[in-house]
C-alpha cells in the first residue's frame, strides 16, 4: 500500500472520534480491547492458580512478589499514558512528523528507563522483600501466627527473571498505546490477546516439562521469553505498519522537547500508577503478621480484582483517546458526556460483577487451595473487598480521565487522597481495632468513599470547564490551577 494511503487512513481513523456520536466512538474503541484486557488481567490469575497447584508456600512466596511486579506495571503503565495523552494531542493537530519523533523519543526514553529499573531492582531484592516480611526475620516470634517458611530463595530467582524482563514487558505496553491512540485498537486488541495467550501457554509447558520439580521459576522464564517475542513484533510493527518509529538523525533538541512534554503528563501518571503497589506492599506487610495463610489468600484477592475490575480498565484504555483529541479540539461537551456514560456502565457492570463473586465465592476459593484456612479467608474476602471494586472503578475512569485533559496533578492528588488519606489509614485502623477482618472491611469502606468524592470532584471540574470554555493547549502545564 502506498504510503500516502496509510497516510490517509491514519487521518480518518483520528477524525472520525470528533464527528461520530460518543456511544459508537467509545464502543468502537473499547470493544476490540475488551478480551485483550481481559486475557492480560486473568494472566495473573491463573499465574496464581498455577503456583497454587505447588502448595501454600510457593502461593505465598508468589504473593509476596505481586506488590513488586504490580510497581513495575505501573511504570510501564503511566510510561504509555503519558505517551498516549501527547500523543492522543498531537494527532488532533495533524503532525505526523511530530507524531513519529514523539513515539521515537518515548520508546528510547522508556527502555533506558526500565533497564536501569531492573539494575536497580535485582541489587535490591533481597533487602526490600526482608522489608517486606518475606522471611519473617523483622517480626518477633511472640507476634507470629505462622510458620517461617524459608521463601526468599524461591523470591530471589523469580524476581530476577521479572527484572531481567522489564523492558521487553513494557515495549509492547507502549505499542499497544500508540495503536490505540491512533485509531487502530482492533489490532492493539489482537497484539495484547495474542501476548497473554503466548505467555499462558509458556507458563504451563514449562511447568509440564518440569513435572515433580516444577516451581514458581518457571513462571518467571515463562514471562521472560513471552514477553522478549511480543517485544520484537511490536516494534517491528511500527516500524513496518504503522510507519511511527523512525530511525533517522538523533536530534537533541527534539528529543529534550519531546521528554518535556511526555514527562508533564507522564510523572504524575507513573506517580498514580505506583501509589496503589506501593500501599498494597504496606498493607501486604502487615496481613504477613497473620501468617503464610493470610498473605497467600490476599494475593489470590489481589489477582482477582485485577480481573474484577477488567471492564474499567478497558474503558480506561479508550476513554483518554477519545477525551485528547476531543478536548484538543475543544469540544467539551463530548468529553464530558464521555466520562458520565463511561462511570454510568462502570457502575452497573461493577454490581453485577460484585454479586457473582459473592454467591460462587466457595468455589472460586476451592480453586486455588485445599487449605481449609486459607480458602475460608478467601470467601471472607469476597464478601466484603468486591463491593469497594465500584468505587474503585470510577476513580480508575475519572484519574484517566484527568490525565488526557493534561490535569495530571488534579489526578495525582485524588490518588493520594485515595491511597494515603483513605486506603492505608483505614487499613491500619481496621487492622487494630478488628485484626484481620477489621483490614478488609475498612479497605472495602475506604474504596466506596473515594468513589463518591472522585465523581463530586469530577462533577465540578466539568462544570467549570462549561463556564469558562477553555482552549486547551498542549504545552500549558498549568491547566491544574484552573480548579484551584
Amino acid at each position: 500500500m502506498k504510503p500516502c494511503v496509510k497516510k490517509q487512513q491514519r487521518i480518518s481513523r483520528s477524525q472520525w472520534m470528533l464527528s461520530h456520536p460518543v456511544v459508537d466512538v467509545l464502543s468502537r474503541l473499547t470493544r476490540p480491547m475488551l478480551p485483550a484486557i481481559l486475557a492480560v488481567m486473568s494472566l495473573d490469575l491463573y499465574d496464581i492458580y498455577l503456583v497454587s497447584q505447588l502448595g501454600t508456600q510457593s502461593l505465598a512466596a508468589l504473593s509476596f512478589t505481586i506488590p513488586i511486579t504490580s510497581i513495575l506495571f505501573a511504570v510501564a503503565i503511566g510510561l504509555t499514558i503519558g505517551t498516549t495523552a501527547v500523543l492522543s494531542h498531537s494527532l488532533g493537530k495533524g503532525d505526523h512528523h511530530e507524531t513519529q519523533r514523539l513515539v521515537t523519543d518515548s520508546f528510547l526514553f522508556s527502555s533506558t528507563v526500565a533497564i536501569l529499573l531492573g539494575i536497580i531492582g535485582i541489587v535490591t531484592i533481597k533487602p526490600l522483600f526482608h522489608y517486606l516480611g518475606a522471611n519473617y526475620a523483622l517480626i518477633p516470634d511472640s507476634f507470629h501466627l505462622g510458620p517461617k517458611p524459608d521463601i526468599m530463595p524461591l523470591i530471589t530467582e523469580y524476581m530476577q527473571l521479572r527484572y531481567l524482563g522489564f523492558v521487553f514487558m513494557l515495549i509492547p505496553l507502549l505499542a499497544n498505546g500508540v495503536m490505540r491512540a491512533v485509531g487502530d485498537a482492533q489490532f492493539a486488541g489482537r497484539l495484547m490477546l495474542s501476548w497473554a495467550i503466548l505467555t499462558a501457554l509458556l507458563d504451563s509447558l514449562l511447568m509440564w516439562q518440569a513435572g515433580e520439580n516444577a516451581s514458581l521459576i518457571d513462571i518467571g522464564k515463562g514471562h521472560l521469553i513471552a514477553d522478549s517475542l511480543t517485544s520484537i513484533v511490536s516494534m517491528v510493527l511500527l516500524v513496518k505498519r504503522e510507519k511511527l518509529l523512525i530511525f533517522e538523525r538523533f536530534s537533541q533538541t527534539e528529543f529534550w522537547c519531546s521528554l518535556r512534554r511526555l514527562l508533564h503528563i507522564g510523572l504524575p501518571a507513573i506517580s498514580i500508577s505506583l501509589l496503589t503497589p506501593i500501599a498494597f506492599a504496606i498493607v501486604t506487610s502487615w496481613v504477613a503478621f497473620y501468617g503464610r495463610e493470610a498473605v497467600a489468600a490476599f494475593g489470590v484477592l489481589s489477582r482477582i480484582e485485577t480481573v474484577a475490575l477488567f471492564l474499567p480498565m478497558a474503558l480506561s484504555t479508550s476513554l483518554p483517546i477519545f477525551i485528547g483529541q476531543n478536548y484538543a479540539a475543544n469540544l467539551i461537551n463530548r468529553c464530558c458526556s464521555a466520562i458520565r456514560k463511561s462511570l454510568l456502565i462502570s457502575l452497573a457492570v461493577q454490581l453485577v460483577v460484585y454479586i457473582a463473586l459473592v454467591t460462587g465465592a466457595n468455589q472460586i476459593a476451592q480453586q486455588f487451595s485445599d487449605s481449609p484456612q486459607v480458602t475460608h479467608l478467601i470467601v471472607y474476602m469476597l464478601w466484603f473487598l468486591p463491593l469497594g471494586y465500584l468505587g474503585q472503578g470510577v476513580v480508575i475512569l475519572v484519574v484517566s480521565s484527568l490525565n488526557a485533559m493534561h490535569r495530571p496533578k488534579t489526578a495525582l492528588v485524588l490518588s493520594v487522597i485515595r491511597m494515603f488519606g483513605l486506603l492505608v489509614p483505614f487499613a491500619y485502623l481496621g487492622a487494630y481495632l478488628g485484626s484481620l477482618d477489621g483490614l478488609f472491611i475498612s479497605m472495602m469502606i475506604s474504596n466506596l468513599l473515594i468513589g463518591i468524592i472522585a465523581y463530586l470532584w469530577l462533577n465540578r471540574i466539568c462544570s467549570r470547564e462549561y463556564e469558562l470554555n477553555i482552549s486547551p493547549k498542549v504545552e500549558s502545564p498549568d491547566l491544574d490551577t484552573v480548579n484551584s
